[in-house]
């Protein structure tokens, strides 16, 4: 009964994969890496013009990730995130994840709210380039409303299909985590050293009145 279970399990991750455009090659890896390639084929450039132009999601999307790897036609960053944002708001489930890692990169702009915990979107699309610095940046990781703005993202891209989304979230929270101790941590060392001045100063105020008497 056991190996029947885990011999169903088996196939069901295998089928779950290749649903996903992975190749046979990546299986392996599969249980022990949070990262896969492009999330779907990449639709070929001409294709996925006729699609966005007939309104369909996966046209812009593709686009996106064309103009974001500059390949078949030049990169253009602005367009890779406006044709990104228009698949997102069209409910498409692999550009509401990266979009959600895209305005998790920009809220990461504080150098000690990093710790080596930030999205790896170039993981989910094949190693591109994408532009990661400039998509929202007015958006904060030590602000509860921006991180529940983001939370809210990875949760959307989960109930749509995408699974690996959890695994992000997951990442996502620990670096809020991490983020967080880091900031108290900065705060307290700062209070700390204020104390520590204040202080000093009574000690010369003491020392003055010492020698004038």
């Amino acid at each position: 009964m056991k190996k029947t279970i885990l011999v169903a399990s088996v196939v069901l991750a295998m089928t779950s994969a290749m649903s996903q455009g992975l190749g046979r090659s990546s299986l392996r890896g599969l249980a022990f890496r949070r990262h896969v390639q492009l999330l779907e084929p990449l639709l070929p450039f001409s294709e996925a013009v006729e699609k966005a132009k007939g309104g369909s999601a996966q046209g812009w999307y593709a686009l996106a990730v064309h103009y974001a790897k500059g390949v078949d036609i030049d990169r253009d960053l602005e367009k890779s995130r406006q044709f990104m944002q228009k698949a997102s708001d069209m409910n498409y489930s692999n550009a509401v994840f990266v979009v959600a890692m895209l305005r998790e990169a920009d809220s990461a702009t504080a150098k000690d709210c990093n710790n080596g915990l930030t999205p790896p979107i170039n993981a989910y699309l094949g190693e591109t380039d994408f532009p990661v610095w400039s998509y929202q940046p007015s958006l904060s990781i030590t602000n509860a409303a921006d991180v529940a703005a983001i939370r809210a993202e990875y949760e959307r891209a989960f109930n749509l299909g995408v699974s690996v989304a959890t695994n992000e979230l997951a990442r996502f929270e620990r670096r809020v985590s991490s983020c967080q101790a880091e900031v108290k941590r900065i705060a307290d060392e700062k209070k700390r050293k204020a104390e520590n001045a204040k202080m000093i100063e009574d000690l010369k105020i003491d020392s003055a009145t010492s020698k004038k008497q």
